[in-house]
């Protein structure tokens, strides 16, 4: 159960951030709606090259995929609200950053 817990902390942080970096990027004047479904269907075949184990094209997508999500989000946010999403967004890729490194200082010394 930890095991899985872990496996979606490890996919599914990076994607929450790149999402709240895409919604701080997003124009506000203009609804993109057509973006988000185009973002969930990249996220989507990222996962579909890693069953295919195409690596690049695994990564490439699964780092482009939820921030073309978060460019097509309809909210209408003031620009005050964009900012606050997008240092949030850089602030989960940064914990998410040093937990992976915590992690990895801890498995080489066991």
């Amino acid at each position: 159960m930890l095991v899985q817990l872990l496996f979606i902390f490890i996919l599914f942080m990076p994607a929450l951030g790149l999402i709240f970096i895409g919604l701080a990027l997003a124009p506000s004047h203009r609804k993109l709606l057509w973006l988000s479904w185009l973002g969930a269907l990249v996220f989507g075949l990222s996962f579909y090259c890693l069953h295919l184990k195409i690596e690049f094209l695994f990564y490439s997508f699964f780092v482009l995929g939820p921030l073309i999500f978060g460019l097509g989000l309809p909210l209408d946010l003031s620009r005050a609200k964009r900012t606050q999403a997008g240092l949030s967004g850089l602030g989960i890729l940064i914990i998410f950053g040093l937990t992976l490194l915590a992690l990895a200082r801890m498995l080489n010394r066991v």
